[in-house]
C-alpha cells in the first residue's frame, strides 16, 4: 500500500480497481497501480500496489519483503536491508 499522494506526485497510473476488506472487516473499493520499486538493493519493475487513501504509511508486502533479508533492531531503532 503506498499513499494516494506519491502515486500521483509519480503520474502512476490505475491499471485495475479490486475489493479490499480491512482488519475491521469493512470492505471497500480500491485502485490498483504498477509502479518500478527500490528498496535498499532490491529493484523491481511492475510490482502491483494499492492506492491508499486513508493513511501516509507505506506497507510492504510478502511479494517485496520475501526477496530480502530484513534485520530490525528495536532497541538501537535501525533497520538493515540485504539481499
Amino acid at each position: 500500500m503506498i499513499p494516494m499522494h506519491y502515486l500521483t506526485r509519480l503520474g502512476a497510473r490505475v491499471i485495475d480497481k479490486r475489493r479490499l476488506r480491512s482488519s475491521a472487516n469493512i470492505s471497500y473499493q480500491v485502485d490498483i497501480f504498477a509502479v518500478s520499486m527500490k528498496v535498499g538493493p532490491y529493484n523491481q519493475t511492475a510490482v502491483q500496489v494499492i492506492g491508499n487513501q486513508h493513511s501516509n504509511d507505506v506497507i510492504l508486502g510478502r511479494d517485496v519483503l520475501n526477496q530480502l533479508i530484513v534485520t530490525l533492531n528495536g532497541l538501537a531503532h535501525t533497520v538493515e536491508i540485504s539481499e
